[in-house]
């Protein structure tokens, strides 16, 4: 069991280098096309510091002893932020002296490495029913335990939050502080307390599914309802807050917070769809469900980093639109390429949830009328398609993110229909 779990940290690794050497191959030849100074080398070296220690923790590991990556992994992750909060302000202010130079913000490649990082982990490890919180899972201040870790990973947080601060005011001017201190106190705050939460939420369904559950446990449909209710909430938010606020606050906050928001959700929403399918095997082992369930994951995650990737690509060309019209060719073909990935990926999460209810049905789980949900989708995805370019595509987003939310009410709902239908549990460890 050991030696399986180090190998996922272990593969784990290797995700987070090759995700974080796309990212900096791509963002390298911005800096060497774009950028007349060599200091500008500088925004790559985040991914180049991901990139090795990965590297040297895979070579290194190959010769240690059990247990190697575990630790290293926390290691690499502790020394990765302190460096993120260390170059922050000198991107910033590099990106701010030249408006000719255009690059993806730093905190999105990290944002893609955590994501494909942490979905691929929590897949292996409830498929092989490895506990994450393994050293404590049976301890009665199991809940006090998960909360210490969050607290540690509070004041490191804060730490770093204060360090990057602290080095802006000695780099940053005075007229661009403004600006940089609130992306700052949004990027650190909302990404510990969403990580926090998204941790919190696995393993609260970690030590639901280490019971003697026969069936599906009330705490999975709770965890999914609560996706739902935070889906719901930031939808609001982004179609409130540009009547509250007007400028660059409503520009920020209407763009930035829903966007990535939005990953966290998505996160949160794979990690109880993993959980979904582990605790419906202890019923029946239905493959389809389970290849319904992995589809729809992959499909998620996939547009996440890949359009990220696309717009890291699409600066590639953006000097060059003032200056010659083929900026403006290579601009148009990544800007389809990015619609045509994200319509791939959209027909990917239907088809995954299509399979989801069908084998659902096909289990007499739930009523066979649910199967208009599966027609219902379709007809919508071939709609979002006709009304591109019809409709205002603020109307249009819109529309897609009420379609997004009443999906995610209806699985709600569909969960409780199963769960009503599966045996009593035979105990149940409190979480």
């Amino acid at each position: 069991m050991e030696s399986l779990k180090e190998k996922i940290y272990r593969n784990a690794f290797i995700i987070s280098a090759l995700v974080s050497f796309v990212f900096g191959a791509v963002k390298l030849i911005n800096v060497l096309k774009n950028a007349e100074l060599p200091r500008y080398l500088l925004s790559v070296s985040f991914e180049a510091l991901v990139f090795i220690s990965c590297a040297v923790c895979l070579v290194v590991g190959a010769k240690k002893s059990a247990s190697f990556f575990e630790k290293a992994f926390g290691a690499v992750c502790k020394i990765v932020l302190a460096y993120f909060s260390v170059i922050m302000p000198f991107v910033h202010y590099l990106n701010n002296i030249n408006r000719t130079f255009l690059e993806t913000e730093l905190y999105k490649s990290a944002f893609c490495i955590f994501c494909t990082a942490s979905v691929y982990m929590i897949c292996s490890f409830r498929r092989h029913g490895i506990c994450f919180n393994a050293s404590f899972s049976e301890s009665e201040s199991y809940k006090k335990r998960v909360l210490k870790r969050i607290g540690k990973a509070g004041i490191y947080v804060a730490v770093c939050l204060i360090v990057s601060v602290s080095l802006a005011f000695l780099i940053i001017p005075l007229a661009l502080m403004k600006w940089y201190v609130y992306k700052t106190i949004y990027i650190y705050v909302s990404s510990y307390v969403l990580t926090s939460l998204l941790y919190f939420l696995y393993s609260v369904l970690e030590k639901e599914s280490s019971s003697l559950y026969i069936g599906l446990s009330r705490k999975t449909v709770m965890a999914l309802t609560a996706v739902a209710l935070a889906s719901a909430l930031n939808k609001i938010f982004t179609f409130v807050i540009p009547y509250v606020f007007n400028g660059w606050v409503s520009a920020f906050f209407a763009g930035k917070i829903p966007e990535y928001v939005d990953i966290f959700i998505t996160v949160a929403l794979v990690i109880y769809m993993i959980y979904f399918v582990y605790e419906y095997r202890k019923i029946n082992e239905n493959r389809l469900l389970a290849i319904g369930c992995y589809v729809f994951s992959f499909a998620k995650i996939a547009n996440i980093v890949i359009c990220e990737l696309m717009e890291t690509v699409r600066y590639i060309s953006m000097p060059r639109i003032v200056e010659t019209p083929d900026g403006y060719e290579m601009l148009i073909l990544t800007t389809w390429i990015e619609i045509l990935i994200s319509l791939i990926c959209y027909a990917m999460a239907i088809l995954g949830l299509a399979l989801v209810i069908i084998s659902l049905i096909k289990d007499k789980m739930i009523s066979p009328l649910n199967v208009i949900s599966v027609v219902v989708w379709v007809l919508l995805f071939v709609c979002s398609i006709c009304l591109d370019g019809v409709l205002h595509p603020n109307v249009l987003a819109h529309l897609k993110s009420a379609c997004e939310l009443l999906t995610l009410v209806y699985f709600v709902f569909v969960a409780k229909e199963v769960t009503a239908k599966t045996p009593m549990p035979l105990a149940m460890n409190d979480f």
